[in-house]
């Protein structure tokens, strides 16, 4: 046990060993109360003090945890807008390729190719900026885990993954039409 008084402070530190907490809280209150009766005896346990001083970063985790998933709901249907928005319009091109030859994995590569250049050049941006930001917020922090590359490595895929999916599912749909209904207008 440690102990310090003084004017401003008292603290103390006990270790209990056992199960039998509340029969040891009592011995505790029952020598404090014989051996230092003029202060007050407050006493709280580690394991919740230490929950307290990270609720505020739990707070911040659920809250940063809802509005990803908000964000992340809200590009996917910006990306399926605009996928089938660039494959409607670009429906008459596609049927072009179709009669002049180009086999269906190529016409999937072609248009997908422009959906995954901008998830690399978005991930080129955000990959470093959100490296700053977890390091600046890690730096508050006594002990800190180093990141591993995969942090940032798996959403990237996942992204890419998932647009090359929305891309080529469109694109392939879009490729599957008659050329003659896109071209009947022409």
């Amino acid at each position: 046990m440690v102990i310090w008084f003084s004017n401003e402070e008292t603290v103390g530190i006990v270790k209990l060993n056992g199960n039998d907490v509340s029969g040891a809280l009592t011995t505790l209150e029952r020598e404090w109360s014989r051996s230092a009766s003029g202060y007050p005896l407050n006493y709280t346990f580690l394991d919740e003090s230490l929950g307290r001083m990270y609720l505020a970063e739990e707070k911040s985790m659920t809250l940063a945890g809802s509005f990803s998933i908000l964000a992340i709901f809200i590009s996917c249907m910006g990306l399926i807008g605009l996928v089938s928005y660039v494959a409607e319009q670009r429906k008459k091109e596609i049927g072009i390729r179709k009669v002049l030859g180009a086999s269906m994995a190529g016409i999937v590569t072609l248009f997908s190719w422009r959906f995954i250049r901008l998830v690399v050049v978005a991930a080129a941006v955000t990959v470093p900026l959100s490296v700053l930001a977890v390091d600046e917020w890690l730096a508050n922090f006594a002990y800190a885990a180093p990141l591993q590359w995969w942090v940032y490595g798996i959403p990237v895929v996942i992204v890419l993954l998932t647009t090359v999916a929305v891309a080529s599912g469109f694109t392939m749909k879009a490729a599957k039409a008659n050329p003659v209904d896109c071209l009947r207008n022409e």
